[in-house]
């Protein structure tokens, strides 16, 4: 005799006390196993990569401020290369030496390495004590943070001390380059090419001036000759003595004068004699008017008579002739004078065109000597600005990583967590009774339906 098949849900409800006695001894036997677990405790630190790293620019305040927030770098390799210094064993035995209790093999099990859905690295720490878990995961961290930095910072120093090596050997060229530069303006005798310019320039100009002041005053000289040779061409020849003229008369002294001088002398001494002897008047003695009449005669032959009269004439050349020939030999002289320094000047204006002619060959060395001057100095003010800002930014105090969330005390036990493990063992529980009772069933009805 056949009965008719039941459904499963017939056959569980047949079989419902199975199904509830099983589901309470699974959440009886999960409570009493999770109440006697030793509480575990998480917690958690997170930190990230900004997409924009901290710099600092000497030149430029546009670098200095920020653009916006500071967020996570979404970049894969990264976030890879981040847990890979996490879960290196070097940082886990760092953490370890810096907590007592705690040994580098119990923190690789019960530390995790994550990225979230934000991009923020997280680390996960489990330990049965609430403080060590936030202690361990504050010193990961705090290890972590530093271990980049460092890490950085010796690159960053490596480089500043590349860069300090570069800014001393320019500025040991600059100093070559620039005493080579002071050697060649010493060499061209000045301090610049201004200078020098002005100086060649001065020279020519100088010079120029000087020979056509020459040239003026050695035509005028030629000129002046010209006019007196052709005047001296118009007088006898000084050599021939037929053409003397009368040069001077000398005179002396006249002895006849001389003579009634003496005359007029003794007859006037004659007469003071007489007018001793007599008286003058109208009855005077006849040998005063003999001897006043005689002393007329005498004065009057006194006055007829030169003082001077000729004595020896001179003859010579004429002495136009001679004053002719004395300006002819200085115009001579003049003109043989003012050629020698003509000479000596157009040497020096020669001299002075051939450096003025050297002048663009001149600036030519100055300004290749400036224009690497000038490279080098810009290229020694960059460096050490470079290096300014490295040094400045190994002074720094923050940290390249930004940190998220700091890790905080729990107060709650993460496992076990007594509700989710009630949960799931009257979940398994449950399944595990109506699969209790499918079978109870399925055995009964074999057993009915069997021949034996």
């Amino acid at each position: 005799m056949r009965h008719q098949e039941k459904g499963p849900l017939q056959l569980v409800y047949e079989r419902l006390y199975v199904v509830a006695i099983a589901t309470l001894v699974a959440v009886a036997a999960a409570w009493l196993i999770a109440g006697r677990m030793p509480p575990v405790y998480r917690s958690q630190a997170r930190c990230f990569m900004p997409t924009k790293a901290d710099v600092v620019s000497l030149t430029s305040e546009e670098n200095n401020l920020p653009d916006g927030p500071r967020i996570p770098m979404a970049v894969e390799e990264l976030q890879a290369s981040l847990l890979g210094v996490l879960r290196g064993a070097d940082l886990r035995q760092q953490v370890a030496a810096g907590i007592e209790g705690r040994s580098s093999k119990q923190l690789e099990k019960n530390v995790d390495f994550a990225i979230d859905k934000y991009n923020l690295v997280t680390i996960s720490v489990y330990d049965i004590e609430a403080p060590m878990a936030q202690r361990i995961a504050q010193t990961f961290l705090k290890f972590f943070r530093d271990k980049l930095d460092e890490t950085t910072k010796i690159s960053i120093r490596e480089n500043a001390n590349m860069l300090e090596t570069a800014a001393t050997n320019t500025l040991a060229e600059v100093g070559r380059v620039e005493r080579a530069r002071q050697e060649f303006l010493a060499g061209q005798g000045t301090v610049d090419y201004g200078t020098q310019f002005e100086l060649i320039a001065g020279k020519v100009k100088s010079a120029t001036q000087k020979v056509d002041d020459l040239d003026a005053r050695l035509a005028a000289t030629e000129t002046g000759l010209a006019e007196v040779l052709k005047q001296r061409a118009a007088l006898p020849d000084s050599a021939n003595s037929a053409a003397f003229v009368p040069r001077g008369l000398s005179k002396v002294s006249n002895p006849a004068l001389e003579a009634l001088k003496e005359k007029h002398r003794a007859l006037t001494s004659e007469w003071a004699l007489l007018k001793l002897e007599f008286v003058e008047g109208p009855n005077e003695h006849v040998a005063l008017p003999s001897k006043r009449a005689e002393i007329g005669v005498v004065v009057d032959l006194i006055a007829a008579e030169e003082e001077r009269i000729a004595g020896s004439e001179e003859f010579g050349p004429h002495p136009m002739s001679e004053q002719l020939d004395s300006r002819i030999v200085d115009f001579r002289t003049q003109i043989s004078s003012t050629q020698a320094e003509r000479a000596a000047v157009a040497a020096q204006l020669i001299a002075a065109q051939i450096e003025f002619q050297k002048l663009p060959e001149y600036a030519l060395k100055l300004e290749d000597f400036n224009s690497e001057l000038t490279i080098l100095k810009q290229t020694l003010s960059n460096q050490r600005t470079r290096l300014a800002e490295f040094e400045l930014y190994l002074k720094r105090t923050s940290s390249f990583l930004a940190t998220a969330e700091d890790p905080s005390l729990p107060v709650e036990p993460w496992f076990p967590n007594m509700p989710l493990i009630l949960v799931a063992a009257a979940i398994l529980g449950l399944v595990f009774s109506v699969t209790i009772a499918v079978a109870m069933a399925q055995v009964a009805h074999f057993r009915q339906e069997a021949l034996w």
